[in-house]
């Protein structure tokens, strides 16, 4: 770890005093239905934006962020217990200047936030809650925390504020730079295709599960954009140990918990190995590349019903999570309007048999492993059984039927009603994919399409959502262009071609440099933060989206661009191709 990580740790202690005059909660009335939440909260909570360092400056009080999203469980509960208590609300207000951020309508602020928790705690998560330096500089971060250990720790940092800002200040600045600096002497592998392909799957082999599937050791998540990597390689040069852990990763995410059995749709991620138990909230990202992910491995591994994974999935997100103005909302809260984190999922043997006739009751406990104790405080998620003779004569008919009735007692979950443009052209693009084998995905495929269209101004650019007034983000305006683009391809549109030109074009004047890229404006994040390679995450990595548009774009100052891009970026996506995988697809042939 950095030194200056270290000692910004070892700072902490005791007394402190007052500073500044407090402001007011200006969270009422904001779009976001995330901001709006912590409305009524004792604290005064203010947006991030360029008057909260200024203020902050101007004041010598340090700024206290906290980062989060709708469908996040542990927001809520934090929320609850300590930020809606009146003695821990006066502390923030006291000492710090309180700033709310919706991760998701802030993206490069947050990714700033978690790259600093990563390297001084070895992890992040949300609610991710840290203190900033008044230039802007993170010197403490840390996740959910009970209340009690909340307001200590509160307590400590306007302690040490108090006694020592002036070296915070230095150490919080240099743990900034260590963060942007790149790692020294990376030069280029120049490895031939077939050795990058090798590096790659020795790196999917040495982090892939070949018991259970999936990557790590502990919770499971989609990671889609690695395993469409592994897909590409297979295409052309396939694996059989490849192929089995893909199919068995597959199998995994659609037969066990990660998958809604019912409605449809995918959860974010499980916080087991075995993909049993999930964290509840549905994101429009997972829904879009899980659809683009089986619709392709149903093609390389010759799995038809992966297809239909895929039609079902956007099926769901169609039913589930179109807006009524057009596009689609971000998510669906883990909680349900009763305030349960998985409430409406989980059942009881009890709430079967009094959703069902007798005979319908035995089917659903049999069939969806509803029997036995919980496993959750609310009960247990319906997933199937192992295939059995007898499930196998259960004629599909009436297990619809048993499944509209189980369906038609879950409570609605709070929607975020956010519509990311991002994430919509994800979407679109997975409509586009899906148009050949499933017609009938053309007309809420051109619906998207023409709101996408609409939402870039050559002038302003894109918004970070639809109708709405924050700056958009790299991923926007490289999703969009993307999903504009396939869906020109798959419709023969020049319109559509067109404006997926147009967005690019936007894209690269305003976060590629010559040398790096930003990932937001500079008002909507930290200082610092350029990157040479943006690895992909649970989304695909946007830079490396609009370096593929840029070379298929037969426009040659945008190939240009796209190849120097590439170049800077391949000392890293050589080395680590597996967190690469964007990258990866484009420098081998």
């Amino acid at each position: 770890m950095n030194p200056s990580f270290i000692l910004i740790l070892a700072l902490c202690l005791p007394p402190w005093g007052v500073m500044g005059e407090p402001l007011q909660n200006r969270m009422g009335g904001q779009a976001s239905p995330y901001l709006a939440l912590h409305g009524a909260d004792p604290v005064h909570w203010q947006p991030w934006e360029p008057a909260v360092l200024e203020r902050a400056q101007a004041t010598n009080r340090p700024i206290f962020i906290s980062s989060g999203y709708f469908a996040c469980h542990w927001c809520h509960v934090m929320q609850r217990e300590s930020f809606q208590d009146p003695a821990i609300a006066a502390l923030l207000n006291r000492h710090f200047i309180p700033v709310k951020a919706d991760r998701e309508l802030n993206p490069a602020l947050d990714d700033r936030l978690t790259a600093f928790a990563q390297e001084t705690r070895g992890s992040a998560g949300w609610p991710l809650n840290a203190f900033l330096t008044p230039e802007g500089h993170a010197f403490m971060a840390h996740t959910y925390l009970p209340p009690q250990a909340f307001g200590d720790w509160i307590r400590k940092v306007a302690a040490v504020w108090a006694q020592k800002d002036a070296a915070l200040r230095t150490l919080a600045r240099e743990a900034a730079e260590a963060l942007d600096r790149p790692p020294p002497g990376i030069e280029p592998l120049n490895l031939s295709p077939a050795g990058l392909r090798l590096r790659f799957t020795q790196g999917v082999l040495a982090q892939a599960d070949e018991l259970a599937g999936g990557f790590g050791e502990q919770g499971r998540f989609p990671m889609a954009p690695q395993w469409l990597a592994v897909l590409a390689v297979q295409r052309t040069h396939p694996k059989p140990v490849l192929a089995q852990r893909l199919a068995l990763t597959l199998d995994q995410m659609a037969q066990q918990g990660l998958h809604d059995h019912l409605a449809g749709g995918f959860f974010r991620y499980t916080v087991d190995p075995a993909w049993t138990t999930p964290h509840f909230e549905k994101m429009l990202y997972n829904q879009a590349l899980q659809a683009l992910l089986y619709l392709r491995a149903a093609a390389v591994l010759e799995r038809p019903a992966y297809r239909e994974i895929a039609r079902r999935t956007l099926a769901f997100t169609i039913q589930a999570m179109r807006h009524e103005d057009g596009g689609y909302v971000a998510s669906l809260s883990a909680i349900d309007t009763a305030d349960q984190e998985g409430g409406g999922y989980l059942w009881t043997p009890e709430a079967v048999k009094a959703a069902l006739p007798p005979e319908e009751a035995a089917l659903a406990l049999e069939y969806w492993s509803l029997q036995g104790p919980p496993l959750l405080d609310g009960g247990r998620l319906p997933i199937p059984a192992t295939p059995n003779e007898g499930a196998a004569q259960i004629p599909p008919a009436t297990l619809e039927r048993v499944r509209a009735k189980l369906l038609a007692q879950r409570p609605a979950h709070p929607r975020d009603h956010k519509r990311i443009l991002a994430w919509n052209g994800l979407l679109l693009r997975a409509f586009a994919e899906a148009l050949a084998p499933f017609p009938a995905f053309e007309a809420p495929g051109a619906e998207l399409a023409t709101a996408l269209s609409a939402a870039f101004n050559a002038a302003e650019g894109l918004p970070r959502t639809l109708g709405g007034e924050v700056r958009g983000t790299l991923a926007d305006y490289a999703f969009a262009a993307d999903g504009l683009w396939q869906w020109a391809q798959a419709t023969q549109s020049p319109a559509h071609r067109s404006r997926a030109l147009a967005i690019a074009r936007a894209g690269w004047e305003r976060f590629w440099d010559g040398a790096a890229w930003t990932l937001a404006a500079a008002e909507a994040t930290l200082p610092g933060g350029q990157k040479v390679a943006v690895e992909d995450g649970p989304m695909p990595s946007p830079a490396a989206v609009l370096i593929r548009l840029g070379l298929a774009s037969e426009d040659a100052a945008l190939e240009q661009k796209a190849r120097q891009a590439l170049e800077k970026a391949r000392p890293l996506a050589e080395r680590e191709p597996f967190w690469y995988p964007g990258y990866l697809q484009l420098l081998l042939p």
